[in-house]
């Protein structure tokens, strides 16, 4: 299989596309195109996401400045879209010269000397070393228990869609992540989601 992290939409004509080349796309956040993204898929080929940074648009960007939220909402408008995967660079990624990630939270740091630059905290970090603790392993922030929270999320509508129920799940999710760039700031929303959707699946098991 054919992978590439680029975007279904050409940025530029002139550049040409990758059309017949690519098996699985797996653009931004910001520059998934809901349209061309959808036509790829007809024609069987898969999408998958990503997201580093804070690049372009507002989506839900993973940073320890940021909400919870953004760890378990990209999942929902995956699902949205129908794309099923997730790529991230980095879990355990710490910046030169950070002694204690535990209280200094910069992991990606491209300030120059002048200390001009963007400062990315928590970028490509999603478990501490447990040794500072005093724990023989990795210690899971709470960043990666969100995104493993949305994971959950997603299986729950992935069950219900194998179910022949989509249409249905789609009905919580669409007020909640209606795109990338949309999608509900208060977290009890997706937990009040999540126990429809457990409903919607008890009720479709055969007694």
């Amino acid at each position: 299989k054919v992978m590439v992290v680029e975007q279904t939409k050409t940025q530029d004509a002139a550049w040409g596309d990758l059309y017949g080349a690519v098996d699985i796309w797996c653009p931004l956040f910001s520059l998934h195109d809901p349209e061309t993204g959808a036509q790829r898929q007809a024609l069987g080929e898969v999408l998958w996401t990503y997201t580093a940074l804070c690049q372009r648009d507002p989506t839900p960007w993973w940073h320890t400045d940021f909400p919870l939220l953004n760890y378990r909402v990209p999942a929902w408008q995956s699902w949205r879209y129908r794309i099923r995967g997730l790529l991230y660079w980095g879990g355990m990624v710490y910046w030169r010269g950070v002694e204690d990630p535990w209280t200094d939270p910069k992991t990606l740091d491209r300030r120059n000397k002048d200390g001009k630059g963007p400062l990315y905290n928590g970028e490509g970090a999603l478990v501490y070393p447990g040794r500072v603790v005093g724990y023989d392993g990795i210690a899971d922030s709470l960043r990666l228990k969100a995104l493993r929270d949305g994971i959950e999320d997603y299986e729950y509508l992935a069950i219900l869609e194998r179910s022949g129920l989509a249409s249905e799940a789609e009905k919580i999710v669409l007020p909640l992540a209606s795109t990338f760039f949309q999608w509900d700031k208060a977290p009890t929303a997706y937990n009040a989601a999540r126990a429809k959707l457990a409903e919607m699946i008890v009720r479709s098991k055969p007694r």
